[in-house]
């Protein structure tokens, strides 16, 4: 059914835990989390508007390595 595909049943138990990352991998986040939910926003935004997607996202690449570099 379609509620199945909106909400399969593991949804409640799946939840993103970078702790492991960060324990054992000394990894750290490096871009906030308020530009990345921008940059999904610009994405999906200019993937319905028809808008080239691709140089979006070479863009935003080119923009978290720029980022990295910093720290």
């Amino acid at each position: 059914s379609s509620d199945l595909r909106l909400n399969p049943p593991e949804t409640s138990v799946l939840r993103f835990d970078s702790s492991k990352a960060r324990e054992q991998l000394d990894w750290a986040c490096r871009l906030p989390l308020d530009e990345a939910l921008r940059w999904s926003a610009q994405f999906y935004q200019a993937m319905t508007q028809g808008a080239d997607v691709r140089a979006l996202m070479q863009s935003q690449i080119e923009d978290y390595l720029s980022q990295c570099a910093s720290f």
